[in-house]
């Protein structure tokens, strides 16, 4: 969010109230907040709706690392390979060491009802998720790891 413009981006409340729309006209073309003043001193800020939801979105990204960190000092971390264990529900061989890998997965437990599965882990930890169909042929839509195949 850009910062408030001082010149331009300070209203005293009495002048706020007389020309609310083309405050509003303000905020909404420059994404700027306003900040309305009343006895000389800061009140209150105007944000465009926008600014405000990615404000927020960043605020609660922000909150879930702050949490993450709290609870991995309190030793409550899980490794990578039971993290995806965790959240794909198959056995998973983990990638390459040193970044980005082949992940390979079944979609079972049990070795006569697997069908392989193989996808791309990145090395931000996206995963492109693509299922072998029979004969080596493309996946049936649908078919893979959670989300469908693709």
């Amino acid at each position: 969010m850009p910062r408030p413009e001082l010149d331009e981006d300070l209203r005293p409340l009495s002048d706020f109230r007389s020309h609310v729309a083309s405050c509003i006209r303000q905020v909404r073309k420059t994404k700027r907040p306003l900040v309305i003043t009343h006895h000389g001193k800061s009140a209150a800020i105007l944000l465009d709706v926008s600014e405000y939801e990615s404000l927020m979105r960043r605020m609660e990204v922000l909150e879930d690392s702050r949490v993450a960190e709290a609870q991995l000092a309190q030793g409550k971390g899980v490794p990578h390979e039971s993290a995806l264990r965790q959240v794909l529900g198959r056995r998973v061989k983990p990638p390459r060491p040193g970044g980005a890998g082949l992940l390979t997965a079944t979609t079972s437990a049990k070795p006569a009802e697997a069908k392989p599965v193989i996808g791309r882990l990145a090395r931000s930890g996206t995963l492109v998720r693509r299922s072998l169909g029979e004969g080596g042929s493309s996946p049936p839509k649908g078919a893979g790891l959670p989300g469908g195949g693709g």
